[in-house]
């Protein structure tokens, strides 16, 4: 399954209430270089502040996302990668046709490193 595929499954699947308006694609190293993106939502959002990132009001049941495609790349060529998916992503029609576009801010990033604002 590839990114896009994931995301359409939960844009068709897992609506979130309307109070979500930050979203957060979080990365983390399972071992071994196998990294994983997960999705949450927040009722709060703020571009000068990195804590709404932390919240988990809104879950989706498939929020997690195997990167295959990258395993042994360092976490920085992984960063830049999902960066840049999610940058096209909010280009698409997929996006605009979804709970997404209406998002106040989307971010990614690793655990416990900074976030990268891709829409705010």
């Amino acid at each position: 399954m590839d990114f896009e595929n994931w995301i359409k499954i939960i844009i068709n699947t897992e609506q979130p209430s309307k109070e979500i308006i930050g979203y957060y694609f979080g990365i983390f190293d399972s071992g071994e270089k196998k990294y994983i993106l997960y999705l949450s939502g927040s009722k709060e959002f703020d571009s000068e502040d990195d804590d709404w990132a932390c919240n988990d009001d809104y879950t989706p049941k498939d929020k997690y996302f195997c990167l295959n495609q990258y395993q042994n790349f360092g976490w920085e060529d992984v960063l830049n990668n999902v960066v840049e998916i999610l940058q096209n992503f909010i280009k698409s029609d997929l996006y605009y046709n979804s709970f997404f576009a209406k998002a106040k801010g989307i971010a990614t990033g690793f655990d416990g490193g900074d976030i990268v604002l891709i829409k705010y």
